[in-house]
């Protein structure tokens, strides 16, 4: 019920009617592969499946929701469809060079029906159904052995994310919108170099290097984050029977600022928060395998 804190709201309004309402849902997802080997170095593979996240009720309400006179209080009540998803991948894996270069990729579109997508409305976050949408996108992964001690490795992701068809009831959202947390562009990059110390153990000195391009982190697109890039070096060493281990390492180095996650409240007029990365960090771990 809602209490007294300046809304205009009579004190003790219910915010939904007293009344049970359920829902249920079932659902057949196959799944099918093909795969095929050209060679022991070199295959590939196509992939269909269908996915399903069920239905249910939007748990926070606000203002409240009253049927109108001669309306069944159990359909007022906030609910959403179950979800369903269809996705296509095709594939190729390969080792190279003596198996000195492997590298992989991938190609794949998903289709959403009734994609289900979490909308603020005022103060209330509600998950409504906004009928159709589509990802489409690319996966490429490479791991080089230059030598015994140098290994290289990078990976890049594309992604094209989008609504296809919006439901008359759907607010909040267009068909212009962005998808939360979908970036169209992500990068890995990282090296590392092992130096071997016979009975004093090994050193390996590691550097990793991640980017991903702007996203947004609600399905208003109110509030997001630019892209951003994040470094981590370590130097970690490995006793020779393996029973000890020590790391000296560097999280974020560049000290970059970007958030983790964020949502807007009541906007405009409202405001807006955003859980923020660590800044950069440094440490020593030391660990014994038993």
């Amino acid at each position: 019920m809602v209490r007294d804190i300046a809304t205009g709201i009579p004190d003790g309004t219910p915010l939904l009617p007293s009344v049970t309402a359920s829902t249920s849902a079932s659902d057949f997802t196959p799944h099918a592969n093909i795969h095929y080997a050209w060679s022991d170095d070199v295959s590939t593979y196509l992939t269909y499946s269908q996915g399903f996240k069920s239905g249910g009720f939007t748990q926070r309400v606000f203002p409240p929701v009253l049927p109108a006179p001669g309306q069944n209080p159990a359909d007022v009540i906030p609910s959403f469809n179950p979800e369903t998803v269809n996705t296509f991948e095709a594939g190729i894996k390969t080792q190279l060079l003596d198996r000195r270069l492997q590298v992989n990729a991938a190609a794949f579109t998903t289709n959403y029906s009734d994609v289900q997508v979490n909308v603020q409305i005022g103060i209330a976050p509600t998950t409504q159904n906004a009928a159709a949408a589509s990802i489409k996108g690319f996966e490429v992964e490479a791991l080089a052995v230059v030598s015994e001690a140098f290994r290289l490795n990078l990976g890049v992701g594309y992604l094209d994310a989008q609504y296809d068809e919006l439901g008359a009831g759907v607010v909040g959202i267009t068909l212009n919108s962005k998808l939360p947390g979908t970036s169209e562009w992500t990068i890995n990059a990282g090296a590392s170099y092992r130096h071997d110390m016979n009975d004093y153990g090994a050193l390996t000195a590691r550097a990793d290097y991640s980017y991903r391009s702007e996203f947004f982190f609600d399905a208003n697109n109110e509030i997001g984050e630019d892209g951003y890039s994040v470094v981590n070096i370590s130097l970690n060493w490995e006793s020779a029977d393996g029973d000890w281990g020590a790391s000296l390492f560097g999280t974020n180095i560049t000290d970059e600022v970007y958030g983790l996650a964020g949502a807007s409240i009541l906007n405009p007029g409202g405001f807006q928060q955003t859980l923020f990365a660590r800044a950069a960090e440094w440490g020593v771990s030391l660990t014994r395998n038993f």
